[in-house]
């Protein structure tokens, strides 16, 4: 996989209109670390225990040891060619849990006909 930024985004972008685009769409279930508000003078029965996250969005890029996610696509502004991604997460594949792939809906429209 390349690791050129404006080809990955491309890439993606070019099967957004498509039914591919599904398959870069998924729920991320994983295991994140976790800290208290306060982080001085704990007791045991005060520390905290890592939380499930559900994160749900398009599959960026997937390496050996992580993947990232966005939430949001925006589009270009206008007479530009400024793609950008907003609510980025990389998550390490050691804390995922599990990853569902969304179902092109459309699809399950032509097995109803």
């Amino acid at each position: 996989m390349t690791n050129c930024r404006y080809c990955q985004m491309n890439k993606i972008l070019q099967l957004l209109d498509e039914s591919q685009a599904y398959e870069n769409m998924a729920l991320v279930i994983w295991l994140d670390s976790c800290e208290p508000a306060s982080n001085a003078d704990l007791f045991i029965d005060d520390l905290p225990e890592p939380q499930m996250i559900y994160s749900l969005g398009f599959i960026l890029r997937s390496e050996d040891r992580f993947i990232t996610i966005a939430g949001n696509h925006k589009p270009p502004t206008e007479g530009k060619d400024d793609h950008s991604w907003d609510y980025v997460t990389t998550i390490p594949k050691c804390s995922i849990q599990s990853i569902h792939h969304m179902e092109d809906p459309r699809e399950q429209e032509l097995q109803d006909n």
